[in-house]
């Protein structure tokens, strides 16, 4: 069953699907209002962006009464690994290669260490042991770009190569990843979005909602897909359907959606939610 996100996690979605390809800056109130628009009410809206700004997500520049909201490199790092899973293609082609990538890192910086591990599990890498991850995809480009903003180049070293037993791939996989949990999440994505038809004549303000929903629904269960090859897929692998769906839908609703948005950012009243 698809979970109630948090207030953070609707922003970064926001900030991510609507924000970011703008150039990440955004006035408050704009930011607010389009928030209200998802059903988030002000006084937590306002303490949640508070809390992230605090944690380095922005930088804040007044003008008057107003602010201006500008997505730092930090969030925009975060924000541009979702945009790798949104976009990563099927692998279909695969040459039995498996990307690996040992670390450790210092006590002293155990935070980054944390955050570190966050986004390996967000690119699709999987934990064989401490210190051990691993992938079918090459992520070293993504990678360098988290590294290099944090300065972590001295403690990690990539490898690749086949993987020569004792188990099979797998029951490798099996290890790494719980393929098994994410079957009924893809179908219940699947339930709640298959009745919107690709043609649907929804207003600019449903398009905008109903777009962010479907980013935000599919975002957990992408965090927990690695995107296997599909020769090591379950037949019928329910990701497949769920995410061809996904791109149906996100595509047909962007055009209505940013209609609705540029409204926002122009600083016209549209009724809410």
């Amino acid at each position: 069953m698809i979970q109630q996100p948090n207030t953070k996690f609707i922003v970064m979605v926001l900030l991510g699907e609507y924000i970011r390809p703008r150039g990440g800056t955004v006035w408050l109130s704009d930011l607010l209002h389009l928030l209200m628009t998802l059903g988030v009410g002000e006084r937590t809206a306002r303490s949640t962006i508070n809390r992230m700004a605090k944690d380095g997500w922005f930088t804040i520049e007044k003008e008057g009464r107003q602010s201006l909201y500008t997505i730092t490199p930090y969030g925009q790092t975060i924000l541009q690994g979702g945009d790798w899973r949104l976009e990563d293609a099927f692998l279909t082609d695969w040459d039995g290669s498996w990307h690996l990538i040992t670390y450790s890192l210092p006590e002293e910086i155990r935070k980054l260490r944390d955050d570190f591990r966050k986004q390996l599990s967000w690119l699709g890498y999987g934990r064989l042991s401490s210190g051990l991850w691993l992938s079918p995809h090459n992520r070293q480009e993504e990678l360098d770009q988290i590294i290099s903003t944090h300065q972590l180049a001295p403690y990690i070293h990539f490898f690749k190569g086949t993987y020569s037993g004792p188990l099979t791939n797998k029951q490798l996989i099996s290890q790494c990843w719980d393929l098994p949990t994410l079957e009924p999440q893809y179908k219940s994505f699947i339930k709640k979005y298959q009745a919107f038809s690709p043609k649907a004549d929804l207003s600019p303000q449903n398009s905008f909602y109903t777009r962010f929903w479907l980013t935000a629904d599919l975002f957990p269960i992408l965090r927990q897909d690695p995107n296997l090859p599909q020769s090591l897929l379950p037949l019928d692998w329910a990701g497949n359907q769920g995410r061809d769906l996904f791109n149906v839908l996100r595509s047909c609703f962007k055009t209505k959606s940013d209609d609705y948005l540029n409204t926002i950012l122009k600083g016209e009243q549209v009724e809410i939610l």
